[in-house]
């Protein structure tokens, strides 16, 4: 008997907080204006104001203000929406009931799906699989012009070139795969992963040039070394 009391309690509970669980009014993008909005409940509902907003930080702010109404909805332009995640809003109408909504805030203003995770994971597998091979390819690729036993060159190494370029394309690969990331875990609304890679994203992307710059030096100084080689070669030096 005790047994059959508490699941009908547990029941009770559970259709309990579906009834006043929000109902989400639409997903929006990062730092626009949206219309919060709600209903009158019935017949003797001539107005609704807004009570407050919690944000996705926890914090709540107090509004009280009365609501644009056209027939039975109300409308209020709400504009804070800087913050990445779920809004809370309570809402009461002149008849005495309160509701409580939401909207979700994304940096596109679309909602993060099972597709959309689906799909960056791909990418990020792709850019991953591409950066390792890269990398693996310039650490593999020989750097040493052919030498004698006497350590004397006896040809040129042109893959010098293809060295310093996978390097480079490595570099570059690796700094797409945290902008990727960051980008990833941002939608995601995953605060802490966020942050790790966007500051990393950050310091990769301030570095750039200065590597595509030296890149085209130690092409240069490769070219100039490799020109003095093969003339000695031709001389017989």
């Amino acid at each position: 008997m005790n047994k059959h009391l508490i699941l009908v309690f547990i029941g009770m509970f559970l259709i309990s907080l579906s009834f006043v669980s929000a109902e989400s009014i639409g997903t929006f993008k990062q730092g626009t204006t949206i219309n919060i909005t709600n209903y009158c409940q019935d017949g003797g509902c001539t107005g609704i104001d807004l009570i407050s907003i919690k944000y996705p930080n926890g914090t709540t702010e107090i509004v009280n203000q009365a609501m644009t109404m056209n027939g039975q909805e109300g409308f209020y332009e709400w504009s804070n929406t800087n913050d990445l995640g779920t809004y809370y809003y309570k809402t009461t109408g002149s008849n005495g009931i309160t509701n409580e909504d939401s909207f979700d805030v994304t940096p596109n203003g679309k909602e993060f799906t099972t597709q959309n995770s689906i799909s960056y994971l791909g990418y990020i597998l792709i850019l991953l699989f591409t950066f390792l091979l890269t990398l693996y390819g310039a650490i593999n690729t020989k750097w040493e012009h052919l030498k004698n036993e006497q350590n004397e060159v006896l040809s040129i190494n042109n893959l010098r070139y293809v060295k310093v370029f996978l390097f480079t394309m490595s570099y570059l690969l690796m700094m797409f795969l945290f902008g990727l990331s960051y980008k990833f875990f941002r939608e995601a609304d995953m605060q802490g992963f966020t942050d790790f890679f966007y500051y990393t994203y950050t310091v990769l992307q301030s570095l750039m040039y200065p590597i595509i710059i030296a890149t085209v030096i130690i092409f240069f100084i490769i070219f100039i070394t490799n020109k003095k080689l093969l003339n000695n070669l031709k001389l017989g030096v």
